[in-house]
């Protein structure tokens, strides 16, 4: 690892805290805290890659800590130290993903080793969000500059008591630049207008087009369809478009990605029968 990792000792008890930050200074930048809520003050303010957290303590127990630290960070690394554990505590402390249990009164090999390799996972987890997120961007960078608008929507969950085929419309949370230059309407407007999407849709074709989206979402089909759509200067503009339907691991539509073509020009030429395919 390029750094030293940041371990933050959780122990209300003074005698283990400092015993766990001597044995592990040498190593690491050790931080301490006595109580739960100062351990979460310290998650928020200071990046951290593992901590060594106590499960009793009085005010916030461990397990509770543990959840808090979760949702700061989930790829921060947990390892439980404690005297008292059971086989509930296991279990939920592998409900929230603890790296591993080190039991009271500790072997400090197996402590030093549980660290270093919760250390490793931790930098392992970041550089590959790292990756990711640069990969994610080149590709956005990339489709910039592409010749059809390239969006990327997201599905809220359909509620229970929602009617079978009506599957909400998505909310984008990417549109290429193209947009603008086809529409004329600031890519803004498609994150912050409400229902803006289907505002532009010919009045003709809104109802079609919006019930064909619905139904094909609510049945997790990829579709394609062609309409009509108003730009800003009021021009009428004819659109192709693509929609690709990506599921959950339950198999549930989850995200809309699709491209749009404009096909105007092609629809004044040929006529709207040999557009599009």
């Amino acid at each position: 690892m390029p750094e030293r990792s940041t371990v933050l000792v959780v122990d209300d008890e003074v005698g283990p805290r400092e015993s766990l930050r001597a044995i592990l200074k040498p190593d690491y930048q050790v931080l301490v805290a006595a109580e739960g809520e100062h351990a979460i003050r310290v998650i928020e303010q200071v990046p951290v890659d593992v901590v060594l957290l106590d499960l009793r303590m009085p005010g916030l127990s461990g397990m509770r800590v543990m959840e808090k630290i979760k949702a700061v960070d989930p790829t921060i690394e947990v390892i439980l130290v404690t005297g008292y554990a059971s086989y509930d505590t296991v279990l939920e402390g592998l409900r929230l993903h603890a790296f591993d249990y080190v039991p009271k009164p500790f072997s400090v090999p197996r402590l030093r080793e549980a660290v270093k390799q919760a250390a490793v996972r931790r930098h392992t987890q970041i550089e590959l969000r790292r990756a990711k997120e640069e990969s994610e961007q080149r590709f956005r960078d990339l489709v910039q500059d592409l010749d059809a608008i390239v969006w990327e929507s997201d599905l809220p969950a359909v509620p229970a008591v929602e009617p079978a085929g009506a599957a909400p419309l998505p909310k984008f949370s990417f549109v290429s630049r193209r947009a603008q230059e086809i529409l004329g309407y600031p890519v803004e407007h498609w994150f912050t207008v409400p229902d803006f999407w289907t505002s532009l849709i010919h009045a003709e074709d809104r109802e079609r087009l919006v019930a064909l989206r619905r139904a094909a979402t609510a049945e997790g089909k990829d579709h394609d369809c062609k309409y009509r759509a108003r730009a800003a200067d009021g021009r009428v503009v004819w659109l192709w478009e693509k929609v690709h339907v990506v599921r959950d691991e339950e198999g549930r539509a989850r995200q809309l990605r699709g491209f749009t073509l404009d096909i105007t020009e092609c629809e004044r030429r040929k006529g709207q029968s040999e557009c599009g395919k």
